[in-house]
C-alpha cells in the first residue's frame, strides 16, 4: 500500500487543510502531461505526480505570482504530509514558491495562519494524519529523548549494530 492509499484510508477531512483528494477535476491549462492529481486546494490549484518524475509531489497553480506554474513541493507523498504538518495545510505550500524564506516565515505563523490551524477540522485533519501514519515508520517525534547510560554518543560509531541494540 502506498503512503497515499494510507492516507486515503484515515478518512481525513482534505478540504480543511486545502487538499481534497481526488482524480482531475477539469483540464487546466498548466498541468503537464502526464500528470496525476493527488488532492486539490481552492481555485485550481492541485498537487500530483508526473509519469517520468519518480515520486515527486508538485504543486500546478494556475495563476502563480512568480510566473511558475509547475514546482516540485516535496520529494515524496510523505514528505509532503510532514510539510502539511509543519505548515497547517496544503496552502502554505502552494504559495511558498512565491516567498522569500523569511516571508514564508511569517506567513506561516501570521495571526490567520495561526488561527486557522485552531479550527477544529484541521486539528482533527493533522491529528489524524500525525497519528494515522505515525506507527509505521514515524512521522512522530518523541516526546522526550532518552538519555544514553555510560558511554558518549561518540563511542556507539565503534560499536555494532547489534552491540548498540543492547547498548
Amino acid at each position: 500500500m502506498t503512503e497515499y492509499e494510507r492516507f486515503l484510508r484515515l478518512g481525513v477531512d482534505g478540504e480543511a487543510i486545502g487538499f481534497a483528494p481526488g482524480e482531475e477535476q477539469g483540464g487546466y491549462f498548466c498541468t503537464p502531461l502526464g500528470a496525476h492529481a493527488l488532492g486539490w486546494d481552492v481555485e485550481g490549484v492541485h498537487f500530483c505526480r508526473i509519469d517520468g518524475m519518480g515520486e515527486t509531489i508538485f504543486c500546478v497553480n494556475p495563476m502563480p505570482l512568480c510566473g511558475e506554474n509547475v514546482r516540485p513541493v516535496a520529494r515524496n507523498f510523505r514528505d509532503f504530509l510532514r510539510l502539511m504538518l509543519a505548515t497547517g495545510g496544503a496552502a502554505a505550500i502552494a504559495q511558498a514558491g512565491d516567498m522569500t524564506r523569511a516571508q514564508f516565515a511569517a506567513f506561516v505563523q501570521s495571526k490567520t495562519e495561526m488561527e486557522k490551524r485552531l479550527r477544529p477540522a484541521v486539528r482533527q485533519a493533522l491529528e489524524a494524519i500525525a497519528q494515522g501514519l505515525a506507527p509505521d515508520g514515524g512521522l512522530m517525534t518523541p516526546a522526550y529523548l532518552p538519555k544514553l547510560p555510560g558511554k558518549s554518543l561518540s563511542d556507539l560509531k565503534e560499536m555494532s549494530y547489534q552491540q548498540r541494540a543492547f547498548y
